[in-house]
């Protein structure tokens, strides 16, 4: 290593009545100027939270709140509201990150031109119109995308531990035989009790949730007050729950709503996660009617791709197939000789009768469009390269089916909301939060 430069000495400062530069350094100096561009205002499991992170997420749903004609709470409210809801995120997103969780910008691409679309906006035209109204696109598109991956983290992370036995359905199925079903239009807010726990702090929520109900009751709007004090994930959309099918709310709610008339508020409903006051938008009763499926009796013979066998060249195989077939070969002889599906081929490519909803999504499309009796062209389904023929097409009454996958996406749903409950108390209990400025507390 070569040594170091030796640091040469300062000039002597002559002595005697100072020069005109040894004057300017011993004037006092100005205090210095500039603006503060940004500072940490919390500390996230040991990352750091800015406050143009801040200020850009309020620009951001102060303009979405004007647009559906929300008022927007006194600042002083609104940044606290705005700060915990980054913190949360920031936690979700890190274990989302730690997991792997992420999602592709073609599925963000997706969920934007559903906005567009349901906002009558072709999607090239859509980051135009954000920058119009004062949105930028890049931070609207960043929000979208780690709301997505949010969501996935949560379903990923408990999804897995949940369990719907064959038994539960059938006791669902004998509580609640067929017959007609309520959907609801709600709005809810929630006020979230301490965690503390103790008597005093439970007992200020329960009066707090019973004077926002006073507040409605006298003339207030309940979107506003929701943004304003609701501590629900929803809150800053005005406490929109949309349409919820009345099966899958808790037990509370549905006696609640079961007497709420349409435009009604109702009292405090106490659940684990603190007060909630729903308001009955709408609701419409849904009969039962039996469902048909279509069904469709099919053959096929599928080529699978090998290392040794590439996929071109098994479409080209499968090409060479479906000729010999349509100059009359024998399907069942041609399947039991080439058929990857050892069932298929031995029952000579034939599959039986079909309930088309079934089957993968690019089957679905193949048999959407193919003519009975006409061997479709070879196309690429989960299994390998496929070709098939429709022998027949009938509709099949799959109520009984229907009622059973509606009882269990119920089940399934309601445990999933109470795991998902859980995850997200113990994720964010389990956090280190450091808030630096005085008015998050």
């Amino acid at each position: 290593m070569a040594p170091p430069h030796p640091i040469a000495p300062k000039p002597p400062v002559p002595r005697g009545k100072p020069t005109a530069v040894r004057a300017r350094r011993q004037a006092p100096k100005p205090p210095l100027g500039g603006v503060l561009l940004d500072r940490v205002i919390a500390v996230v499991n040991g990352s750091p939270l800015l406050q143009s992170t801040l200020d850009e997420q309020m620009d951001l749903l102060k303009h979405e709140l004007e647009s559906r004609g929300l008022g927007v709470p006194p600042k002083r409210i609104f940044r606290a509201q705005v700060l915990h809801r980054l913190v949360q995120e920031k936690i979700e997103l890190e274990a989302a990150h730690l997991h792997g969780i992420t999602v592709s910008e073609q599925h963000v691409s997706n969920i934007l031109a559903e906005i567009a679309l349901h906002n009558g906006i072709p999607f090239q035209d859509f980051p135009a119109k954000l920058e119009h109204q004062g949105i930028n696109y890049m931070a609207y598109r960043k929000l979208i995308r780690d709301q997505l991956i949010i969501h996935r983290m949560i379903s990923a992370a408990v999804a897995d531990t949940i369990n719907v036995p064959a038994s539960a359905v059938r006791a669902y199925l004998k509580a609640h035989p067929a017959g007609n079903q309520t959907d609801y239009e709600l709005k809810e807010i929630l006020i979230a009790l301490p965690t503390s726990r103790n008597p005093l702090s439970v007992e200020e929520a329960r009066n707090q949730a019973q004077a926002i109900v006073a507040e409605i009751k006298a003339g207030h709007p309940f979107s506003n007050l929701a943004v304003a004090d609701s501590a629900a994930h929803n809150a800053l959309n005005g406490g929109v729950m949309g349409w919820k099918t009345g099966a899958t709310l808790p037990a509370a709610w549905r006696r609640t709503l079961r007497h709420l008339k349409v435009g009604a508020v109702s009292l405090p409903i106490t659940t684990r996660r603190g007060y909630v006051i729903l308001k009955l938008m709408s609701k419409k009763l849904l009969p039962e009617h039996p469902v048909f499926a279509k069904e469709y009796r099919l053959r096929q013979i599928i080529i699978r791709p090998t290392p040794i066998l590439a996929s071109a060249d098994a479409r080209l195989r499968l090409i060479a197939l479906r000729k010999r077939l349509i100059q009359g070969a024998h399907w069942a002889m041609l399947a039991k000789a080439y058929s990857d599906d050892p069932t298929v081929g031995i029952n000579g490519g034939l599959l039986g009768w079909t309930i088309a909803s079934t089957l993968p999504p690019a089957y679905r499309s193949v048999l959407a469009t193919l003519p009975k009796d006409r061997i479709s062209r070879p196309f690429l389904s989960p299994d390998g390269w496929t070709i098939t023929e429709i022998l027949g097409i009938r509709k099949k009454n799959v109520t009984r089916h229907m009622l059973r996958d509606r009882a269990y996406n119920t089940l399934f749903e309601r445990k999933l909301t109470i795991a998902a409950d859980r995850f997200l108390v113990r994720l964010i209990d389990g956090a280190f939060v450091h808030y630096l400025v005085p008015w998050a507390h």
